[in-house]
């Protein structure tokens, strides 16, 4: 399950957490590494080999034919990265709920949370 926008924000105060300042919700790091990718969509380079190569898609086939969520995407971005030369992340749940959260690119900041297990995240 996904919250965002408002709706998490409700979910959150609900559920006890105090709201904070959004400019504290994002490093620096973050900051740069948006700008660069912003300069970079603005050159039309970011998403086009993404949105080309289907790779959310190929990565649910993957997960179809058996292959758990970290497995597959690992298997897509290898592939991707073969054959377009491009990098990225991905993010996947398989239907067992296993999380596969992968990248080839520098940053990537992602968590998982469920109910009784501490959050795990990457950068």
């Amino acid at each position: 399950m996904l919250f965002a926008g408002d709706g998490a924000n409700q979910f959150a105060i609900e559920a006890g957490f105090e709201p904070a300042d959004p400019d504290e919700m994002i490093t620096d790091l973050a900051r740069r590494h948006l700008a660069d990718v912003l300069e970079q969509r603005a050159a039309g380079v970011v998403g086009e080999a993404i949105l080309r190569a289907c790779l959310a898609y190929s990565t649910c086939l993957l997960m179809r034919e058996g292959l758990p969520a970290p497995d597959a995407a690992r298997s897509a971005l290898a592939r991707f990265e073969t054959r377009f030369g491009g990098s990225g992340g991905l993010i996947v749940v398989d239907y067992d709920g296993r999380v596969g959260a992968k990248t080839t690119t520098a940053h990537m900041s992602h968590a998982v949370a469920r109910s009784g297990e501490r959050v795990v995240g990457g950068a």
